[in-house]
């Protein structure tokens, strides 16, 4: 897996795409097309040291800059995919470097207190419309946070544009049970998801404080 990294570093030099920072997983294949095990390698680009995160502001629809690549699990390519939907044009601010867990924590405290899954799910007034035809009684709301990042995030700023923004992120899984009474009474998802992906992320302004909505 780490010589999968190399490679992709390499390939992403030799495509003049700038620095990236990739994690590689294996994938067994052999029982979907039977190609048996390989390699998935994902990317994030990096700009003056920090990563741009995987998501843009809540709501907005914009595809992230991505590099995916699939190898074989003696490292021949087998298929590259390049997203880039920004081009950089200036550059304002630098994200901020927080060094310690002592640091980060009271920032995720005040950016987490007081969120409710009203606020976290994009499109609420739509599912909630779908659960309120559909008589969905909800009985739990769970979000979990396994990963902190320091870099930037996508803030749309007029005309199509973005800015980057220095943010501390918090990626996370958010899932919501409910029973349909008379239909369905046993606890089912109700969010339309992956369980295995991130679905939300509480992202904190580095330059002026606050949540970013």
């Amino acid at each position: 897996l780490e010589a999968a990294c190399a490679k992709a570093v390499a390939l992403a030099n030799e495509m003049g795409l700038g620095e990236w920072r990739f994690n590689a997983a294996a994938a067994d294949r052999t029982e979907s097309t039977g190609e048996g095990w390989q390699i998935d390698v994902t990317g994030r680009p990096v700009y003056e040291g920090y990563p741009v995160n995987w998501q843009s502001a809540a709501g907005q629809d914009c595809s992230p800059e991505s590099l995916t690549i699939r190898m074989t699990n003696s490292g021949a390519l087998i298929e590259l995919q390049y997203t880039s939907p920004m081009e950089i044009v200036e550059t304002t601010e630098q994200a901020a470097v927080l060094k310690t867990w002592e640091e980060m924590e009271p920032l995720a405290m005040q950016a987490m207190r007081g969120l409710s899954y009203e606020t976290l799910i994009p499109g609420y007034s739509s599912e909630k419309e779908w659960w309120d035809s559909i008589g969905a009684v909800i009985t739990e709301v769970r979000l979990d946070i396994d990963s902190v990042c320091v870099g930037y995030i996508r803030v749309p700023c007029g005309g199509g544009d973005f800015l980057l923004v220095p943010s501390l992120s918090f990626p996370g899984r958010l899932s919501v049970t409910g029973s349909i009474p008379g239909v369905h009474e046993s606890p089912m998802e109700l969010l339309d998801r992956d369980g295995s992906s991130y679905n939300v992320s509480i992202d904190y302004d580095l330059r002026y404080g606050g949540r970013i909505e």
